[in-house]
C-alpha cells in the first residue's frame, strides 16, 4: 500500500513538473520578442541558418547590417554557383561575430569567411562590446544551446553588466514585463524556416538620392583610426580560428558615409599584418570598378540597396573564383 502511494505521488509530481515546464516554455516563447519586424529580419537570418543542410556552405558572411544588405547569397549562387549564407545582422559587433563563427563551424565547413569589420571602430560607446543590449541579446537568444553558447553568454556577462546570466538560462527574467506590449503576433505559432529565401540577405529597395557622396582617395592621407582594443582582440580570435581551420578570411567594407580614410588605413594595416585580404568598396578604384552610384545603389547613407548588393556581390563572386579558386 505504501509503495503504491509513493508511486502515485511520484507520478503526480512528474505530471505537475511536466505541466510547469510546458507552461514555462510556452510563456517564454510568447514573451520573447520576435525579431522579424521591419527590414532587419534577425529571427529568420539566424533560424534559417540552422535549416541549411550541414556541410553545404562554401562561403560565410559575418558582420553588421552593412554586410546584411550588401552580400546576396542568391546572386552569388546564380552567377557563380557558389553556395553561401549571410549571418550578418543589425549592429552585430565583432564579439558577436566571433561566437557566431564558432557556432557556424559546428555545422558548416566554409572555405572562405567574408567579414564586414565596421564595428571594429567605435559604434556604441555605452556598451563594452560596442553594440546595444537588445541587438546582442537577440543574436544570442537565437543561438542554440551548446558549449559555444555557454561560453559566449558567460563571456558576455563578464564583460557587460547589462547582460545577466540568469536571464539567458530563464529568458522570462528578461522579458516578463512585456505583458503590456503583447499582441496577436506574439501568440502565433513560430514560423518554419526550412528555407528563408534570401539566406540571411536583407533586400532594401529605396534609393539614397545622395549625389554628394565622394569615394575615398586614401593615398597620401595621413589619417589613422584606432580600433577598439576589445574588438581588435576578437578580430584576432576570428583570424586565428580561421587559420586553424584552414579557412580564408577576407575583410570587405561597403559604400557608406561612415567610412573614412582613418578606418581604411587601420584595416589595410591590420590585413597586411595578418596576411589576409581587405577590400573597401568606398575606395575609388573598387567603387569605379563595379560601377557603383551611391545615389541609386544605396538605400540611404549606410546600406546598399538591391541594385548595389548585386554589384557588390558580383565583385565578391569574381574574387572568390579568381583569388580563392571556388
Amino acid at each position: 500500500m505504501l509503495k503504491q502511494k509513493i508511486i502515485r505521488y511520484a507520478l503526480a509530481a512528474l505530471c505537475a513538473l511536466g505541466v510547469f515546464a510546458y507552461i514555462t516554455i510556452y510563456l517564454t516563447q510568447v514573451f520573447t520578442p520576435g525579431q522579424d519586424e521591419g527590414d532587419w529580419a534577425l529571427g529568420s537570418t539566424y533560424a534559417g541558418f540552422y535549416a541549411e543542410p550541414e556541410a553545404s556552405i562554401d562561403v560565410l558572411f559575418l558582420g553588421s547590417s552593412y554586410g546584411a544588405a550588401a552580400f546576396s547569397p542568391n546572386v552569388l549562387v546564380e552567377t557563380c554557383g557558389i553556395r553561401s549564407y549571410n549571418l550578418c545582422c543589425e549592429q552585430q559587433s565583432i564579439f558577436t561575430s566571433y561566437y557566431w563563427l564558432k557556432e557556424a563551424l559546428r555545422f558548416q565547413s566554409p572555405k572562405v569567411v567574408v567579414l564586414d569589420p565596421m564595428l571594429l571602430f567605435p559604434w556604441d560607446e555605452g556598451s563594452p562590446i560596442n553594440s546595444p543590449e537588445p541587438f546582442t541579446r537577440a543574436a544570442f537568444d537565437a543561438m542554440h544551446w551548446s558549449s559555444v553558447k555557454k561560453d559566449a553568454v558567460m563571456d558576455l556577462c563578464a564583460r557587460d553588466d547589462s547582460h545577466e546570466l540568469g536571464s539567458y538560462l530563464f529568458p522570462l527574467r528578461r522579458y516578463h514585463d512585456r505583458w503590456k506590449e503583447l499582441g496577436e503576433s506574439d501568440f502565433a505559432p513560430a514560423p518554419s524556416y526550412d528555407d528563408n529565401g534570401t539566406r540571411g540577405y536583407v533586400a532594401l529597395d529605396a534609393e539614397s538620392g545622395n549625389t554628394g557622396y565622394e569615394p575615398l582617395y586614401p593615398e597620401g592621407v595621413d589619417q589613422y583610426t584606432d580600433p577598439l582594443p576589445l574588438m581588435k582582440e576578437y578580430l584576432d580570435r576570428i583570424a586565428t580560428l580561421c587559420a586553424e581551420r584552414g579557412i580564408h578570411l577576407c575583410l570587405i567594407t561597403t559604400p557608406s558615409v561612415a567610412m573614412n580614410n582613418g578606418a581604411f588605413h587601420a584595416l589595410t594595416e591590420y590585413a597586411k599584418n595578418k596576411g589576409i585580404l581587405y577590400f573597401d568598396m568606398n575606395e575609388y578604384r573598387y567603387y569605379a570598378k563595379i560601377g557603383y552610384d551611391f545615389a541609386t545603389d544605396n538605400a540611404e547613407d549606410s546600406h546598399a540597396n538591391v541594385s548595389g548588393a548585386r554589384k557588390i556581390t558580383g565583385f565578391v563572386g569574381e574574387l572568390l573564383q579568381i583569388v580563392y579558386g571556388l
